[in-house]
């Protein structure tokens, strides 16, 4: 399910397991109310990603022409509002995905802008290096979001993802 927050599917900060039961059961009510047509699998229960990262997108697309196409940009609403995105056509180098998140409009925001520390590049590659293995390595997938991906000083966290098969 896309956009999981606007139909009340999200919970943060559950420290027992009374509050994840409950919070299964109001996810449950909302999405019904708010997705009424939503298959409902199940919720999926996960640690809390650490605070202060930066949200950053990723996603590929097969384009029926051009064979798989990757994009990058700045992630959760930025996305949204700014639509600051790069694209290019897998398989790809490194230096394209350099090229790729040093090229969009809110870069300086992943280089340390205003006093903020730089974000961890090299592995922000390593998952666009990880997705375009995984796609040439899996056909049958056309479609996977990664949005966000928390970019920290060190590190990556990617919160919260989507895969379509065809």
């Amino acid at each position: 399910m896309s956009h999981k927050t606007d139909v009340g599917g999200v919970r943060l900060n559950l420290a027992r397991p009374s509050e994840v039961r409950s919070a299964f059961t109001e996810i449950l009510k909302s999405v019904k109310k708010h997705a009424p047509k939503a298959r409902i699998d199940g919720v999926t229960v996960s640690p809390m990603a650490r605070p202060g990262g930066v949200e950053a997108i990723l996603g590929m697309t097969r384009d029926p022409q051009y064979g798989p196409a990757l994009m990058f940009g700045l992630g959760g609403i930025f996305t949204e509002i700014y639509r600051d995105v790069q694209f290019c056509l897998l398989p790809a180098t490194e230096k394209t995905f350099r090229q790729m998140i040093r090229t969009i409009r809110g870069y300086p925001v992943l280089a340390g802008f205003r006093g903020m520390k730089p974000r961890d590049e090299k592995a922000l590659v390593e998952v666009m290096k990880a997705l375009a293995k995984l796609v040439k390595d899996e056909p049958g997938i056309d479609q996977i979001d990664l949005n966000p991906i928390l970019v920290y000083e060190k590190g990556v966290a990617v919160v919260d993802y989507r895969i379509y098969r065809r």
